[in-house]
């Protein structure tokens, strides 16, 4: 009997948990010519893109006000955003907004110029439309996402993916279980992850690429350095060089085989390594396997390397209409 009732007093607290409405909050900071958003969410999602210059604009959404603390203060240019469940009641519900897509939403719209840093516990955080600076995003559980984004760029997701697009400048991106996405972008790139796959795609200029235990797909072209670097533990490399001018490739593997398209005369070449140099060899690319074969291209060839993405599906734009002032 008793379990009965707990369930049908559970019953109650969900129903009626979904009978509030959703509350939209907007605030507006003026801000001047170097601004800086600080954001720390316990759990939800962050949204970041570009705005108007000369002011931040936060709008945010919450199912149930009661069940979060939320701050605002601004210091000067720099604009600080907290907001965090209440309790274990708060957390309670959590999953329960979650399904019901009524999860806390914090949207900020900055100047195009304008350094983030960004922290959540549990949810994703996106970054779009055209913002440089300095940008830090981390999340413990979930995944980010970045577009047309440009400075000195670094991402931490512990469990997730990291998913950048269009980006120019310094990219430092991290994961413990999960991808590493970069496309359309030039820079320099240190990429690491423990446990995934790491994909580069139509992306140049100089790079430092782990895994530990995933598979390395590159699509680029090396523009500068000594110490480009593509490695793992286990797993395979396939490498498509584009633009290949004033190089030596060194590839070795402890288990599998090593191979370019097409011939190229080697300097040294071994059952698992292969060494070769075009033009004078300025700049240098190591590829490194201990469990996995690694393919090198040079240039084109008539089949292109696709990856497979399960459930790679692009996330539809939201808009939060202005709601009341955040107190």
């Amino acid at each position: 009997m008793n379990a009965k009732l707990s369930l049908v007093l559970v019953a109650l607290l969900v129903m009626n948990a979904g009978l509030v409405a959703a509350e939209r909050l907007k605030k507006e900071f003026i801000v001047g010519p170097t601004p800086e958003l600080i954001v720390d969410v316990d759990a939800g999602k962050v949204t970041v893109e570009r705005g108007d210059a000369g002011k931040i604009t936060v709008y945010i959404e919450l199912g149930n006000r009661d069940r979060y603390r939320l701050s605002s203060e601004q210091d000067g240019d720099e604009v600080r955003i907290e907001l965090e469940h209440k309790g274990l009641l708060g957390w309670f519900f959590f999953p329960f907004d979650v399904i019901s897509g009524d999860e806390p939403w914090v949207r900020v719209e900055v100047p195009s110029r304008c350094d983030l840093d960004l922290v959540i516990d549990a949810g994703r955080i996106e970054i779009r439309g055209g913002v440089e600076g300095t940008i830090r995003a981390l999340t413990s559980a979930g995944s980010i996402r970045m577009n047309d984004v440009g400075g000195d760029i670094r991402a931490r997701a512990a469990g997730g993916s990291v998913h950048i697009d269009e980006a120019k400048g310094k990219v430092d991106a991290e994961t413990s279980t999960g991808e590493v996405i970069i496309r359309d972008s030039d820079g320099e790139f240190y990429l690491e992850t423990s446990a995934g796959n790491i994909e580069i795609d139509r992306t140049s200029g100089r790079f430092r690429v782990r895994s530990t235990v995933g598979s390395i797909d590159f699509d680029g072209t090396i523009t500068e350095g000594e110490d480009n670097l593509l490695e793992t533990s286990v797993g395979s490399i396939k490498a498509r060089l584009s633009g290949l001018s004033d190089i030596e490739i060194d590839a070795e593997t402890e288990v599998g085989s090593v191979s370019i398209f097409p011939d190229i005369e080697p300097v040294d070449e071994g059952e698992h390594h292969l060494r070769v140099r075009i033009g004078d060899g300025t700049k240098r690319l190591r590829l490194r396997s201990e469990t996995g074969s690694i393919r090198i291209q040079k240039g084109t060839e008539p089949e292109r390397i696709e990856v497979e993405k399960e459930g790679a599906k692009p996330e539809e734009s939201e808009d939060a209409p202005p709601g009341e002032p955040i107190e």
